[in-house]
């Protein structure tokens, strides 16, 4: 059985002298900072351990974005057959319905991906 750990960072300041790390649960909302249940650990002043993070949001981001890409690109031609994306340009959702709506909608791509941990 797969295990997923679903945490979150920030980096401040990670390729100085004196980056600050924060690593965590909380979704740094109104809501994780008033209501939930969340940890998050402040790191300051550690270089090394800065760098991995922010190899580490190099990394995911790079892998989403070219996936992102690849899906507009790959998608547009299959709806089409003309080889033109039909996307929108790549912009953030503005509510949880805009990026995750389908990853609980049976039949969906999305939602296989979701329970199939693929």
């Amino acid at each position: 059985m797969a295990i997923h750990i679903h945490h979150k960072f920030i980096v401040i300041d990670g390729e100085t002298d004196h980056p600050t790390l924060y690593s965590g649960s909380p979704n740094f909302s109104k809501a994780s900072e008033n209501s939930n249940d969340e940890n998050v650990l402040e790191l300051k002043g550690n270089q090394a351990l800065a760098s991995v993070y922010v190899a580490e949001f190099l990394r995911l981001y790079n892998h989403y974005r070219a996936r992102a890409i690849w899906n507009r690109l790959h998608e547009g031609k299959s709806r089409t057959g003309s080889g033109a994306a039909t996307h929108e340009d790549l912009v953030l959702a503005t509510n949880r319905d805009g990026w995750a709506r389908l990853d609980f909608q049976p039949g969906t791509k999305e939602f296989l991906a979701r329970t199939h941990f693929l």
